[in-house]
């Protein structure tokens, strides 16, 4: 994020982090200028890098970094009793958007501009709500004379938590004057933050990001080895320096957070009902505490669940395992519907090039048995050889299957719900093994009737 108009250093680093590079970055941004807000700021968690320049400052306490009086005089709610590292957003104050009365929604469009729904109601209703009239109640916003600011609170209210192992960078003036920012987060799970500790002049905060970007990623150095810890020749006293884990590195080889172990889901791309689970219908992760989830619906939506990750395959590995189950309420009796079709799929994507399919199933291809119609005519049996009906290929054919069973601890919409074991499987992956970043999906979507649900459990992912 840049706020201020011109280039810096992190221009850079967007163009860096933009090319097929291993490891490679999925990037938000870069907000730039206007597109520099506070609600691109409270889409921070789950981002392993966090560059931010622009302009900052200390406010609400004397120039003394232990200062709390105005703090406490004021009686706000920060947990920082000292002076406040401050950094200003792009995002122009505007009073009329805020909310003087109730109003209700369902959705973020009933609402004015600036606003969201929040659902509150069983049955879907909501009331729209103004999220910078929210923070500026509870102190993690303030107002300067013509654009909003965050103070650390925003940090603690946002993400906390939720930035496990990341690296923050704030190329602003004082952004590690007293550490009140830095620890908010660091607080928030971040690894390392990098900042000045007084007024940075911009041609020294350009050439020292810059070449602190280029060593952390073209160079694959540490934090520390990347920084060059020196003093502004402008502005006496003001360091370039760390507050945390000096040991950090972000070349991560190969996939982030295989076995779904690190807290929401941290390293994946979330769409549609994808999420960490400890446990789902009676059943536990076969490995460790965690596993992912992917659904047609089951109450957040009616369309599809999808979890990605884009990563690079080291050179040399030769298969991908990994177990999945698989939950229906439109087996067995729907096999060979064409109503009733939920597609499950896992696929690698390579720029440019044709989607790497390992498994693309419909409701027939998952069937064990036609207790229904499957093929032109209806052959009461099953689908495992030696039946030549054309279903069952993604699960009857599997060495590991056995024939579902209904399970009791769950109903999807009402509906009775049939599941198969845990299955491991394991597939070749050495076409791609090597040759630059690609994405891998897991994806279940609703191809009928949106009432009968399907659910897919992933866990333990490896590589070798």
């Amino acid at each position: 994020m840049r706020t201020k108009a011109g280039q810096d250093e992190t221009d850079e680093l967007s163009q860096t982090i933009a090319q097929p590079i291993c490891p490679p970055f999925d990037a938000s941004g870069p907000y730039v200028g206007g597109s520099a807000t506070l609600d691109a700021l409270r889409g921070m968690p789950g981002h392993g890098l966090i560059a931010l320049s622009g302009h900052s400052g200390i406010f609400f306490g004397s120039e003394k970094q232990g200062d709390s009086s105005w703090i406490n005089e004021h009686k706000l709610p920060w947990r920082h009793n000292g002076g406040q590292e401050l950094y200003w957003t792009s995002e122009s104050v505007n009073c009329s958007r805020f909310l003087d009365h109730n109003s209700s929604c369902k959705k973020d469009k009933d609402c004015d501009k600036g606003s969201t729904c929040l659902i509150i109601g069983n049955d879907g209703s909501g009331e729209c709500m103004n999220p910078t009239q929210a923070d500026l109640m509870r102190a993690n916003v303030v107002m300067g004379p013509v654009s909003y600011g965050i103070v650390p609170a925003f940090v603690d209210h946002y993400a906390g938590g939720s930035l496990p192992d990341s690296l923050v960078y704030m190329g602003s003036c004082g952004s590690l004057w007293n550490g009140s920012m830095a620890m908010a987060f660091l607080g928030a799970g971040a690894d390392s933050f990098a900042g000045y500790t007084g007024p940075v002049s911009e041609e020294y905060a350009q050439h020292v990001g810059k070449s602190f970007f280029k060593g952390l990623i073209s160079e694959q150095k540490t934090v520390h080895e990347a920084i060059c810890y020196s003093e502004d020749p402008e502005h006496a006293g003001t360091l370039f320096t760390l507050a945390g884990n000096k040991s950090l590195a972000l070349n991560l080889a190969g996939i982030i957070n295989a076995d779904f172990e690190k807290s929401s889901m941290q390293g994946w791309n979330l769409a549609g009902d994808a999420r960490q689970v400890t446990s789902f219908c009676g059943s536990n992760a076969p490995q460790g505490k965690y596993m992912g989830l992917v659904s047609s619906g089951l109450g957040f939506t009616d369309i599809l669940g999808e979890f990605s990750q884009r990563f690079c395959i080291p050179e040399g590995t030769q298969t991908m395992t990994f177990s999945w189950r698989y939950y229906s309420a439109e087996l067995e009796t729907t096999c060979g519907n064409d109503k009733y079709q939920d597609l499950w799929q896992i696929h690698f994507q390579r720029e440019g090039a044709p989607p790497f399919e390992i498994k693309t199933c419909t409701v027939d291809d998952m069937c064990w048995s036609e207790l229904a119609v499957c093929g032109p005519d209806f052959v009461k049996g099953g689908c495992k050889p030696p039946s030549d009906c054309p279903c069952g290929s993604c699960y009857a054919t599997h060495p590991e299957s056995t024939p579902y069973k209904v399970e009791t601890a769950c109903a999807f919409e009402g509906e009775t719900v049939m599941a198969t074991e845990f299955v491991q499987e394991t597939v070749n992956v050495s076409a791609l093994a090597g040759v630059g970043p690609v994405t891998l999906t897991f994806r279940v979507s609703d191809q009928g009737q949106a009432t009968n649900d399907t659910a897919v459990l992933i866990d333990n992912i490896q590589f070798k």
